[in-house]
């Protein structure tokens, strides 16, 4: 008998020690699959319509591709970035020319007013010229030997100029630091850029109207010595006419009074967006000589609009707004009939209209939603077809995949946070392991759209909840001033009452649950616990601001930061009281840190302190740094490695 219970016991050991196996199997297959830089990003045609580039995934590293359309023989060009660079955006600069931004992680000088040295670390971009097929690359801008220093931001392209196809209009400090003026560039040789307009300090951002000309500038600045944070924006009718100021104001004190968003025909009236009677970004036009708003244009009584599109000739053609999933509005018909098409044939899916040749007879759109990773057709209006010619994560199998099912609840003083839940799509919907998962920022929204991060997490069997948190973009004025002051208080206090909501409704076991976020997501991920110790078994946080105090005095060293820090800071709790770091007593939950020595978002020495001052008060924490990780999830291998470790320390603590 008692050699039958061995047995017995020995049996059920194996059966359980196989399930472990299994499931650990999985954490790191599917880590393999999720993972995975995309296998295509950016696809663009070229204005004839012979030649196509695009960003693709060779050995998880993102290099340019392009290939002819004509001939089915010709092989693909594969473009990699220079060592250490990584490409940003590329596009068609002609028929037989691409442009690319790259950008890198750097250290720099830089001189200040009081002729102080600051070295820093910095991310750099250039701009890079090339033939189609890869030769002749080259970096246009020739370097100022007058200056100790190149400028840091170099591919910040103003105008592509469509009548003078190899040239450029280019934002750029060229001749001195900080002042940062427009200058003309001839594509294909690094002569001496032409300065078209005298750099200010106070200007970051510059735009030109239909026929290439600059007449538009805005920017920020701190005055020296204040609390101020001073934003100005220069307008100038004509190339000839001189620069007037439209506004000048103090940011931390006042309300923009609107945004700009483009030219029109009248030299005297522009476009821009400001908040309607609801409290919706709408857009209107404005008189620049009476200093009055004529007409409203484009709104939604419901949300923001979030982005005005225009035809090369300067004139409105559409716009976005974000409801419960991306939607996308044409107010010139043969577009909207374009959309209207695209709709019928991918229902329930977002449409992304990603480039058109010259013509507009062939146009390659991109379709997604939360179970389609992203794939892309090419539409040829003269054959009346629709051809797939890529799509993004091959290994997933997409009826596996999970929906992501747009939900509300009220936060403790009433107010009503929007948000995503994801639930595991062979498990009954209830009293599930959960994942908290807030998204970064904070001056962003998570939207309906296919989310590696959370397909992987429902892949395991977790619930996965993405809340828009007060101070969240999209939902109006209001709803994103709520977030003012708000950091480490009201907005972690919507991410909590959003965790209850899940268990009040059933969703979630209480018992096993896990936050998990990254940058301010991460920030969340520790500061939700210090506010309630009652509701997490265990913190995922990746590049997170632990150490609030230090993160506010790093940035004290910059300009154009007052407007920033004024928003963290609050006269109703500290800064300590708003820190990870500074309460470390009230984190005895298993923590697991994620940070890329690159990273020049949130600096990498964030975490390294607080791993080591975990450390020395005995908590529960891992820490995984990555050599080469910056902010952005841009290596593949690093990808993979967070959502196997995250997946099987989940797997521990729930």
């Amino acid at each position: 008998m008692s050699i039958i219970r061995s047995f017995t016991s020995l049996l059920v050991l194996l059966i359980v020690f196989s399930v472990n196996s299994q499931a650990q199997d999985k954490i790191a297959a599917d880590a393999k699959i999720f993972g995975k830089l995309p296998e295509y990003q950016n696809l663009k045609i070229s204005p004839d319509g012979t030649k196509i580039l695009m960003f693709q995934n060779y050995q998880g590293r993102k290099i340019l591709v392009t290939r002819s359309l004509t001939d089915p023989n010709a092989k693909q060009n594969g473009i990699p970035p220079f060592e250490n660079q990584e490409f940003i955006w590329a596009r068609w600069a002609n028929n037989e020319r691409i442009l690319a931004g790259v950008r890198f992680a750097a250290r720099g000088n830089f001189r200040e007013l009081r002729d102080d040295v600051l070295s820093v670390d910095t991310v750099e971009t250039r701009l890079i010229s090339m033939k189609w097929d890869g030769e002749d690359a080259l970096n246009p801008i020739r370097q100022n030997t007058k200056r100790r220093r190149q400028s840091q931001i170099q591919a910040n392209v103003v105008d592509m100029l469509r009548d003078e196809p190899n040239h450029v209009l280019v934002g750029l400090d060229y001749h001195e630091q900080f002042e940062r003026g427009v200058y003309k560039i001839d594509i294909r040789s690094d002569k001496l850029p032409r300065r078209v307009v005298k750099g200010r300090p106070v200007i970051q951002s510059w735009y030109s109207d239909s026929d290439g000309i600059v007449r538009f500038g805005q920017g920020e600045t701190d005055r020296q010595g204040s609390l101020k944070a001073r934003e100005v924006a220069y307008y100038r009718k004509s190339e000839d006419s001189p620069w007037i100021t439209l506004y000048d104001f103090d940011s931390i004190k006042e309300d923009i009074p609107y945004y700009f968003e483009g030219f029109t025909d009248d030299p005297n009236i522009i476009y821009v967006t400001k908040n309607d009677e609801n409290g919706r970004s709408s857009a209107y036009t404005y008189n620049v000589d009476t200093n009055e708003f004529l007409e409203k244009i484009v709104s939604n009584d419901q949300y923001d609009i979030v982005n005005l599109m225009f035809t090369d000739e300067g004139e409105i053609s559409g716009y976005t707004f974000y409801d419960k999933q991306p939607r996308m509005v044409f107010l010139i018909d043969k577009y909207q009939k374009d959309l209207d098409l695209y709709h019928r044939s991918f229902p329930n899916k977002s449409i992304n209209m990603r480039s058109s040749t010259k013509d507009e007879k062939k146009e390659i759109i991109e379709v997604t939603s939360p179970t389609e990773p992203g794939t892309y057709y090419i539409h040829d209006k003269d054959k009346n077809s629709i051809e797939m010619i890529a799509y993004n994560y091959q290994e997933v199998d997409i009826e596996k995949l999970s929906e992501m099912t747009p939900i509300t609840y009220e936060a403790r003083d009433g107010l009503e946070i929007p948000g995503y839940l994801s639930l595991p799509k062979e498990e009954e919907p209830k009293n599930l392991p959960t994942i908290i998962l807030p998204h970064g920022g904070p001056f962003a929204r998570d939207n309906w759209r296919f989310d590696w991060w959370v397909q992987y997490l429902t892949a395991q069997g977790y619930a996965v909840l993405q809340m828009n948190y007060r101070g969240s973009t999209g939902y109006g004025e209001r709803f994103f001033k709520m977030g003012f002051h708000e950091w480490g208080r009201k907005m972690i206090e919507d991410i909590n009452d959003g965790t209850k909501w899940m268990i009040e409704q059933g969703y979630t076991d209480p018992d096993r649950i896990c936050i998990a976020g990254g940058s301010y997501g991460g920030y969340a991920a520790l500061q939700a616990v210090v506010k309630d110790q009652s509701l997490y078994k265990c913190s995922v946080a990746m590049s997170p601001v632990a150490n609030l105090v230090s993160f506010v005095n790093y940035y004290d060293d910059f300009g154009n930061t007052n407007s920033y820090l004024d928003y963290i800071k609050s006269d109703e709790y500290s800064i300590e009281e708003g820190s990870p770091a500074h309460n470390m007593d009230k984190i005895n939950i298993p923590v697991i840190l994620f940070h890329g020595k690159l990273d020049r978002s949130v600096r990498v020495g964030q975490s390294q302190y607080f791993y080591e001052a975990m450390k020395e008060k005995n908590k529960d924490i891992k820490y995984i740094e990555w050599e080469e990780g910056d902010h952005f999830f841009s290596k593949e291998n690093d990808r993979i490695q967070f959502l196997e470790e995250m997946g099987r320390f989940l797997k521990k603590h729930l």
